[in-house]
């Protein structure tokens, strides 16, 4: 009998964590959700769990981005500094950002270059 595997890595969606109507943001659903049948160690984020990496899909969630220990990412697939988000803010408290597109890439380089 195959043993599951620990669930290490969580999705922290915008749906979720701007309590969105579920299936609502194609973000949440494509970027993270569809993934989660192909991925054991992967799961949605769930509240008090530990994990250790943590990846905020379209979800700027500060105060978390601030006390989680261990690896995180923000994926951002929309550019939404142009809505006045600042993105680039959030940019700075995690261990990597990753975007949907080379444009959107190439600008966040603009406005933050490599460290």
């Amino acid at each position: 009998m195959k043993k599951a595997l620990e669930k290490t890595v969580a999705f922290a969606t915008m749906e979720s964590i701007d309590n969105r109507q579920f299936n609502s943001v194609g973000s949440s659903r494509i970027r993270a959700r569809w993934l989660l049948p192909y991925w054991e160690e992967a799961e949605e984020y769930r509240i008090g769990k530990k994990y250790e990496v943590l990846i905020y899909q379209k979800a700027y969630w500060e105060a978390m981005m601030k006390e989680f220990v261990g690896i995180q990412i923000l994926d951002v697939c929309d550019p939404d500094f142009l809505e006045g988000r600042d993105v680039f803010r959030y940019v700075d408290m995690v261990d990597a950002f990753v975007t949907s597109t080379e444009a959107l890439a190439e600008y966040a380089r603009k406005i933050r270059p490599r460290r």
